[in-house]
C-alpha cells in the first residue's frame, strides 16, 4: 500500500499516483486496515461527532429516459401526485427534518418548468425545510436560476461513471455531458452540490480515481453518495453479480482521502446492516433518515413506514440509525452543520 503519512491528514491533496496506489493496495480486506483507519480519522477530524438526519421525497417526476438505463427499475415508480407533495413534505417537517433531497425522473431535454412547479408547491406550505432536487442532467441554466431564485439549497449532479464508453453502454439514452454540464453551472450559481459515483459498472481502479478527481477539481461540492451496483430483476444486467462489500468500502476511505470536507453518504445498493463498514471506512457524516416515496419498503423497514394520503409511504429509520449512532458514540442532529472550504 503506499503511504498515509500524517500531512495527508493534515489536508496536503493526496496525489493521483498515490491515490491509485493506495486504492491498489486495500484490494485485499486484510491489508485494507491502515486505510480505512486513517480515513476515519480524518473524517473525525473535520466532522466530529454529530450525523446530520436529512430525508428523501420521490419520485416527483417520471423517468423518461429512452432507451432506459439498464441496470434501473427506477421508471416502474408512480409519481407522487402533485397535489400530495406539501402533504408529504409537511409530514417530514412534523417529525423534525429540516431537509429534503427531491428525486426525479430525468428526462431527454428540460425539466425546469416541472421542478419549479413540485417546489413552489411545497414552498407554498410556509414550511421551515431546505430543499434539493435531483433530475439527472434535466435543468438548463435558466432553470437553475429558477431555482436558486426559489431559495433552493442544493442541486444533485450524478456522474454516476466518468467513463465515457462504459456510461453510453449502460446509459445509452442519458447524457453524461449534460450532467457534468448540471454539476459546473449549478456551481457557478452558488447550490451546494451533491453527486453520485456508482461502483460495479466495469469501470477500472483507475475510472474510480479519476472520478474522484474530477469531482475534486470542479470544487463546490458539499455531498457525496457511493452507490455499489446491484442486480435487479427484469433489467439487461440482472444477472450480473454485485459489487462486493469491500469494494464499495475502499472507494468510500479513498474519498474521503480526495475530498475531506465531503459529506459521504450511503448509496443505493447498500442497506443499513453496511452502516458498520460505512462508518469504519470513513463515511460520514449524513444519513437519511426518513422517506416519502410511492414504493413498497422493503421487508425489514414495513414495520417503521406510515401510510399517508395519496398512497404515500413515510418510512422513518431512526429507530435502526439511532441504535447504530448510540453504539458508535455518535450524536443525530437536524441541523446541518457548515463547514470550510
Amino acid at each position: 500500500m503506499g503511504s498515509l503519512d500524517e500531512d495527508i491528514l493534515d489536508g496536503r491533496a493526496l496525489e493521483r499516483d498515490e491515490a491509485l496506489a493506495l486504492y491498489a493496495g486495500a484490494v485485499v480486506p486484510a491489508a485494507a486496515e491502515a486505510l480505512f483507519d486513517a480515513a476515519a480519522r480524518l473524517r473525525d477530524r473535520v466532522f466530529g461527532t454529530t450525523v446530520h438526519y436529512m430525508a428523501t421525497m420521490g419520485p416527483i417526476l417520471a423517468c423518461a429516459i429512452e432507451p432506459r438505463c439498464e441496470y434501473c427499475d427506477w421508471w416502474r415508480a408512480r409519481v407522487i401526485a402533485r397535489s400530495r407533495l406539501a402533504g408529504g413534505a409537511a409530514a417530514l417537517a412534523a417529525r423534525g427534518i429540516r431537509r429534503v433531497l427531491l428525486v426525479g425522473g430525468s428526462r431527454d431535454g428540460d425539466y425546469d418548468d416541472a421542478v419549479v412547479d413540485v417546489v413552489e408547491r411545497i414552498r407554498e406550505q410556509g414550511l421551515d425545510m431546505e430543499i434539493e432536487v435531483n433530475v439527472g442532467g434535466s435543468l438548463t441554466a435558466a432553470g437553475l436560476e429558477r431555482l436558486r431564485a426559489l431559495g433552493v439549497a442544493g442541486v444533485t449532479a450524478s456522474l454516476e461513471t466518468v467513463n465515457e464508453p462504459l456510461f453510453r453502454r449502460h446509459k445509452p439514452g442519458d447524457s453524461l455531458a449534460a450532467r457534468r454540464r448540471v454539476l459546473v453551472e449549478a456551481r457557478e450559481r452558488g447550490f451546494e452540490v451533491r453527486s453520485i459515483m456508482m461502483i460495479g459498472l466495469g469501470e477500472s481502479d483507475a475510472d474510480r480515481i479519476d472520478h474522484l478527481l474530477e469531482l475534486r477539481a470542479c470544487g463546490g461540492l458539499r455531498h457525496l453518495m457511493v452507490s455499489r451496483f446491484t442486480p435487479r430483476s427484469d433489467t439487461p444486467l440482472a444477472e450480473r453479480e454485485s459489487t462486493t462489500m469491500h469494494d464499495w468500502a475502499r472507494t468510500v476511505a479513498l474519498a474521503r482521502l480526495l475530498l475531506p470536507h465531503v459529506r459521504i453518504g450511503l448509496g443505493g445498493g447498500v442497506d443499513l446492516a453496511e452502516l458498520p463498514a460505512w462508518h469504519r471506512a470513513g463515511g460520514g457524516n449524513q444519513l437519511f433518515a426518513m422517506g416519502v416515496h410511492t414504493m413498497e419498503p422493503p421487508p425489514a423497514l414495513r414495520e417503521l413506514a406510515t401510510p399517508l394520503e395519496g398512497g404515500l409511504r413515510l418510512v422513518d429509520r431512526r429507530p435502526l440509525l439511532d441504535r447504530f449512532l448510540s453504539d458508535a458514540g455518535l450524536r443525530p442532529t437536524f441541523t446541518d452543520r457548515r463547514l470550510g472550504p
